[in-house]
């Protein structure tokens, strides 16, 4: 018998990707890139849009025109805090993991 792979099937998921643990959320997050709402703010055109979303920072660009909703419902918040809107809309699970994939950051504080 030899020694197990630290990544195991159980923490994997479909994909292959490691699935995040409970008591491990905190520090992925912590380990994360920081940005200030200036360094977010240089990030609102078609070619290079980044939105914050409950203090984490994503890459929309690849994503924008793939939204179920419209690239313009998306990138009205490009460069900015879209947080309020998301909750306001009541995004799906689903919409709410393909999020966690466009994932490049948190917001510094």
């Amino acid at each position: 018998m030899g020694q197990e792979n630290s990544k195991s099937n159980n923490t994997l998921d479909p994909n292959g990707f490691q699935k995040p643990m409970e008591k491990n959320i905190k520090d992925q997050i912590l380990s994360l890139p920081q940005y200030t709402l200036e360094q977010v703010a240089q990030h609102n055109q078609p070619t290079d849009a980044w939105i914050i979303i409950n203090g984490l920072v994503f890459d929309i660009t690849q994503y924008q025109h793939a939204h179920p909703g419209g690239s313009k419902i998306i990138f009205a918040k490009a460069g900015q805090d879209g947080s309020d809107d998301f909750e306001a809309l009541k995004h799906s699970q689903r919409a709410k993991e393909k999020l966690k994939t466009l994932c490049v950051g948190r917001l510094a504080k």
